[in-house]
């Protein structure tokens, strides 16, 4: 790439575009992650009640929505500048 590709228009845009998929894409290994974790804890606890299962997938619904709050954040501060 020349230092024009860089620095012509739209490479804010380009940037800006690949920091989200960067995000997006962690955002999808973290709730893989989550679902193992959650997996792993069932395997560990299988006498869990339904009350625990439920806390279990609040808690990475939780994460995931936290996740995407942040997500949400830092696209919306990254475009003020």
């Amino acid at each position: 790439m020349s230092s024009d590709d860089e620095t012509g228009p739209g490479s804010a845009d380009r940037r800006a575009q690949a920091d989200t998929r960067r995000w997006v894409l962690r955002l999808a290994v973290v709730a893989i992650g989550l679902w193992f974790v959650v997996d792993g804890l069932r395997g560990i606890w299988p006498a869990a009640g339904v009350v625990a299962r439920v806390l279990l997938v609040a808690a990475v619904v939780l994460g995931v929505a936290l996740l995407v709050l942040s997500l949400v954040h830092l696209t919306r501060r990254d475009g003020a500048d």
